[in-house]
């Protein structure tokens, strides 16, 4: 039975979560407005390319976000009942895993990127804060990266704050997070055509996690679009291509999934209602106004191609739950679109957008009881609050 804390449970044991998150706004949201920006022509991909530069003044309070950020998450608790269901097996493997490579990757059961990566620290270090000082660095840095290549607004600070609230669940999501974080990678750089390079990041990611294969039809979609004057009617097209062809693909890869140790994922667990009314209503806004968006900024182009093919994952649900870890891939990206919509559709000039006054009040409605889901269900279920309550 899913515990669910109180409303008033949740203003205290939540405090200190919603602190943080505050902070960690703030901080990133000042580094990037002290920042300056140029727009730099990109001869490999043709884009104009929009870059920040960090100054010794946004730089310092960048850092201090970073160091922040990474006590909290490098000295969470992790034990029965903290650090979510799976957060505990991670740490035992980890602290099993000091013997050779090969029976190690064994011992472990993951995919063979992140059985190594783990033999690889375990060889060097024996306190399981190693692995979550390393992974959570390399997560929030790819994190700024990623969205360096957002421009900037009053809004932006909300897409840091829904995907450092997907990442409090990286303890107990480990391998599914980090390759998310590389897939924040991937975008970029299929944005700059550097698509061998984001091939091979994928593979990575992949071996991290097996989730990660979504971002190969990702890197696909982008290829076939990148030198034909984009439509809706080639993208429909290509995604219709798609999905007839993952309907093949879903018979063979049955057999294969049956009885290996990613059966777990062959059973269906219900779809992610909240998450893809999500998707579908960024997706829907975000081709509305296709044009302007890319007017704004050019990466938006890649983000709304990316995103359409998150399509794929609402068709794969129907018969396996690992589609909904593939989800997570696109959450990023929702976010980022998130905030170039509402300063798109101007939302607080309410004369001119009046009409859809609903449809803002829904959203924010949606974004406030997601917030208030997670600090009451899922910050429970991933055993985060004993963590906090030790910090008194």
């Amino acid at each position: 039975m899913i515990q669910t804390l109180s409303f008033s449970e949740v203003m205290i044991k939540g405090l200190p979560f919603v602190v943080f998150m505050i902070f960690e706004m703030l901080m990133v949201g000042f580094a990037f407005k002290l920042s300056s920006t140029e727009t730099v022509q990109d001869h490999e991909s043709n884009n104009s390319i929009l870059k920040y530069r960090f100054n010794l003044g946004s730089g310092t309070i960048l850092f201090l976000a970073y160091v922040v950020f990474i006590t909290f998450f490098t000295f969470i608790g992790i034990d029965v009942g903290s650090g979510g269901n799976d957060a505990l097996v991670y740490k035992t493997r980890f602290e099993q895993a000091n013997i050779p490579l090969l029976a190690s990757l064994k011992a472990q059961g993951w995919e063979w990127g992140y059985g190594f990566l783990i033999w690889l620290i375990r060889s060097v270090f024996s306190d399981y804060k190693a692995v979550l000082f390393l992974t959570f660095s390399f997560t929030f840095f790819s994190i700024i990266y990623f969205i360096k290549y957002i421009k900037w607004n009053i809004y932006t600070v909300l897409t840091y704050s829904m995907i450092l609230m997907l990442v409090l669940t990286q303890t107990c999501l480990m391998r599914n997070m980090l390759s998310v974080s590389i897939g924040m990678f991937v975008y970029v750089m299929v944005y700059e055509k550097k698509y061998k390079k984001a091939f091979i990041f994928s593979t990575i990611a992949v071996s991290i996690h097996i989730s990660a294969l979504i971002l190969f039809p990702i890197i696909v979609m982008c290829i076939l679009l990148d030198n034909n004057k984009f439509s809706l009617k080639k993208l429909s097209f290509y995604i219709t291509l798609d999905v007839v062809l993952l309907f093949i693909l879903m018979s063979v890869a049955s057999s294969l999934v049956s009885g290996s140790k990613y059966s777990v994922y062959s059973s269906t667990e219900g779809i992610a209602l909240g998450t893809y009314s999500m998707f579908l209503i960024v997706l829907f806004f975000g081709f509305l106004r296709y044009k302007n968006l890319v007017a704004r900024n050019q990466f938006n182009r890649t983000l709304l191609i990316t995103l359409a093919t998150g399509i794929l994952c609402i068709v794969l649900q129907l018969r396996y739950s690992i589609a909904y870890r593939m989800l997570l891939f696109y959450q990023p990206i929702m976010f980022a679109l998130v905030s170039q919509l509402l300063e798109e559709y101007q939302i607080f000039n309410f004369r001119k957008n009046g009409g859809l006054f609903l449809i803002y009040l829904g959203f924010f409605t949606y974004l406030g009881i997601i917030v208030y889901k997670f600090l009451s269900v899922g910050a429970v279920s991933y055993g985060l609050y004993p963590y906090i309550n030790k910090l008194y």
